[in-house]
């Protein structure tokens, strides 16, 4: 990847310039280098279902301009927010209306707490590739970096893997791995988001062995 983003599209590549700026300061599972991994992903899954990149690409870019914490209460309308931030962008870099519309349509549906049903296939591909990025090896430094902004605790003392408690994903860091990352796979609106979501939650389970062995429980 290298840092960069790579298009044939010359707006594109003028969108990417223009908006990396937006991504400084934000937490590492929002930063530039998470819309490099969510690039590599949806262009994956672009080639192989055969979306409009001209739509994809450049919510891929925008999808995270805004990014308010996980315990804001308005956590949930960050992707609403960078949609209407995303407007004078795609303007500048000479996208027309009707290309405006779809794409910020696609960067207000990808977000996992907004709860919002993909309209298009683009949405689908960004909803995945976004989903994909919290599992896997990213998804244990991801979830690790937002426990501890939360200031949670890595687990509960007598009892780390809630056999005989109710989970707490706000104060425990293993909890959040039941609580909702384990479940990912079967939010993927794609077979092939599905598959290698079930290949990164192997890589976590087998990860989660070795902190059983470590901590003793």
């Amino acid at each position: 990847m290298g840092g960069t983003i790579e298009n044939k599209d010359q707006r594109v590549l003028k969108l990417a310039t223009q908006a990396k700026r937006f991504y400084e300061g934000h937490d590492p599972g929002h930063d530039w280098n998470h819309i490099l991994r969510v690039k590599k992903l949806a262009t994956q899954m672009q080639r192989a279902l055969k979306a409009d990149e001209a739509i994809l690409m450049p919510a891929v870019i925008l999808h995270d301009m805004v990014n308010l914490p996980k315990n804001d209460p308005n956590s949930s309308l960050s992707s609403e927010k960078s949609s209407k931030e995303a407007y004078k962008l795609l303007k500048d870099c000479s996208f027309n209306n009707e290309e405006i519309s779809r794409i910020s349509i696609v960067i207000r549906q990808h977000s996992y707490s907004r709860g919002e049903i993909p309209s298009s296939l683009e949405a689908e591909i960004l909803q995945d590739a976004d989903r994909l990025d919290a599992l896997g090896g990213i998804g244990v430094l991801r979830c690790a970096s937002v426990a501890t902004a939360l200031g949670s605790l890595f687990y509960h003392e007598s009892d780390p893997w809630g056999k005989k408690r109710d989970l707490n994903d706000r104060k425990f860091m293993l909890d959040h791995y039941t609580v909702k990352l384990f479940k990912l796979p079967e939010t993927m609106n794609t077979d092939w988001a599905k598959k290698e979501a079930l290949k990164r939650v192997s890589f976590m389970k087998q990860f989660l062995v070795q902190i059983e062995t470590e901590i003793g429980y």
